[in-house]
């Protein structure tokens, strides 16, 4: 019986003493935690106030740049003559000496239609052209129609058939879009291209087309609805290659300047639409030279001076 006792009891002393010892390493673990979240806390509130510190320098420092932006001076551009081609700056009055243009962005024109920098072309590029028109885009802008030596050949040999192909023209010529000014911009260099054979120049304003004369190999001129009223600067102009100057829808005030080529100008140009025998539609070409002005105009005078002297113009004079 007393042995039960004891061994009871010792039992009962070794579950104290074991109850006793986690108890300390609960608090124990307890305290561990504690200093642990103790210490994130102040991580946490340390790397806020430097990330505030550092907004705040962020911040600083964008205000910085942006004041120094404002107070900074504008950086030059550079200049840029069309939105075709820029020139470089350095280069601009070389060209301008070299060739002798006035008008750059014609030059540009051409240069950027023949795959060339502007600042590379030569005497020789501008006297290759044998073809040259310059029209409006319903844009605003202005296409510059390039063709060279085979364009002219193609052309002659189109113009003997009884149905040009237009296409086949097309596809020799190279194109390039200006922005001109038609109002300020000088065409006076047109006459540099001397070797030019086919020229159009149309829907633009022109005054003076004397520089035609400067072209000694010109064929084909044709100028269309330009504002053209005086021509008298072409007086006694007149070459063997010569073959048609058509000033269509040109008010010209007095045509007598051109009355010894009345038969290579045309005033009036038209397509009228006409259906043929099987009921196909045709265009007929109108056209009207200065010598079939001229005969009208004084059928037109001869006409008025007979009434005049009739017996009706006399009572017609007194009646007044």
């Amino acid at each position: 019986m007393k042995k039960n006792f004891f061994v009871i009891l010792a039992c009962l002393v070794c579950i104290f003493l074991a109850a006793t010892s986690c108890a300390d390493k609960g608090n124990d673990i307890e305290a561990d935690d504690s200093v642990v979240v103790e210490n994130e806390i102040d991580n946490v509130v340390d790397n806020g106030d430097a990330t505030v510190e550092n907004n705040d320098e962020t911040m600083t420092e964008n205000v910085v740049k942006e004041e120094e932006a404002e107070t900074a001076e504008p950086e030059e551009e550079t200049p840029v003559l069309d939105e075709n081609i820029a020139l470089n700056p350095e280069k601009e009055e070389d060209v301008v000496n070299n060739l002798g243009f006035e008008n750059l962005k014609l030059l540009s024109g051409i240069a950027n239609a023949l795959g060339k920098p502007t600042s590379e072309m030569t005497e020789e590029d501008i006297l290759s052209v044998k073809y040259l028109a310059i029209g409006p885009e319903p844009t605003g802008d202005y296409t510059v129609y390039v063709g060279l030596l085979d364009y002219a050949a193609a052309y002659a040999n189109e113009m003997l058939k009884e149905e040009p192909s237009y296409d086949i023209l097309n596809e020799l010529v190279k194109m390039s879009i200006v922005d001109f000014d038609a109002e300020k911009d000088s065409f006076a260099d047109l006459g540099k291209f001397k070797n030019i054979e086919i020229f159009e120049y149309y829907d633009i304003p022109i005054k003076d087309i004397s520089f035609i004369k400067n072209c000694p190999l010109l064929s084909y001129a044709y100028f269309g609805n330009n504002g053209i009223t005086d021509v008298s600067s072409l007086a006694g102009y007149d070459t063997e290659e010569l073959c048609e100057l058509d000033l269509t829808n040109n008010p010209v005030e007095d045509w007598s300047y051109l009355e010894h080529i009345k038969d290579k100008v045309i005033v009036h140009y038209e397509t009228q639409v006409a259906f043929d025998e099987n009921g196909e539609q045709i265009f007929v070409p109108i056209v009207i030279k200065l010598s079939d002005k001229l005969e009208q105009d004084a059928d037109k005078d001869s006409e008025t001076n007979e009434h005049i002297f009739s017996a009706e113009g006399f009572d017609e004079l007194f009646d007044e």
